[in-house]
């Protein structure tokens, strides 16, 4: 009942791109739908009128869940850009890329959530664990090698994207 879009839809379309926990809020009572929901994908439902006391423990449960389900695959995939964390291989359209610390950690970050975008300050602070110079050119250089890396191997698809004005994603 969603304005424009089945709520199906949204998670049919969620499922493609990232396994982040779906609590559907519903007020569809029919028991059969909730299955087919739940098969689709979601990880829990709560039918209209909820208690918001139920909801924010259902949705801590499936917070709790995250990090357990993470942990499991130390792979990440994304298009023909594939790291294991644990042995830090790269594999870029088949083809092995090695890359200095910084960069293997700037990749495995974006990787962890594609489309998401990371603000620069963000990342640097992330990654260098010490609070972002403003002007400092180290996160675009590190950016920049990162993305020349990867389409020198993969020269047909553009995996590291700037926003203007925004910060970096992973497409």
């Amino acid at each position: 009942m969603l304005p424009g879009i089945m709520g199906e839809s949204v998670l049919k379309t969620l499922r493609k791109i990232t396994q982040v926990p779906v609590l559907v809020l519903t007020a569809i009572q029919d028991k059969q739908k909730i299955v087919d929901l739940l098969e689709e994908g979601a990880n829990d439902y709560l039918t209209k009128p909820f208690d918001i006391d139920e909801l924010v423990a259902r949705v801590k449960v499936q917070l709790r869940q995250v990090p357990a389900q993470q942990s499991s695959s130390t792979t990440l995939t994304c298009g023909l850009v594939s790291v294991n964390q644990d042995t830090h291989e790269i594999l870029v359209a088949g083809k092995r890329l090695t890359l200095p610390k910084k960069e293997f950690e700037l990749l495995t970050i974006l990787m962890r959530h594609p489309h998401q975008v990371y603000q620069k300050e963000q990342l640097y602070e992330t990654v260098w664990g010490e609070p972002y110079v403003n002007g400092d050119n180290t996160m675009n250089v590190h950016l920049s090698n990162l993305r020349t890396k990867i389409n020198n191997l993969s020269p047909d698809a553009q995996y590291v994207n700037s926003i203007w004005g925004i910060g970096v994603r992973f497409d």
